[in-house]
């Protein structure tokens, strides 16, 4: 499974917006050490359109 997110916020120091984006791939069990080469079984997509 991939697991995707995005924000933004604002930084500590500044004011600045700082942008990040999170994935997470997760594996249960045995799996081939080239699981996470190609496209995943399950993909949950969170991202948001950030301006």
């Amino acid at each position: 499974m991939r697991w995707q997110i995005n924000y933004r916020f604002v930084g500590m120091s500044g004011g600045a917006w700082l942008y990040r984006l999170d994935t997470l791939n997760l594996a249960h069990g045995a799996v081939p050490a080239d699981t996470f080469l190609g496209e995943p079984t399950w993909f949950i997509d969170e991202r948001a359109h950030i301006w």
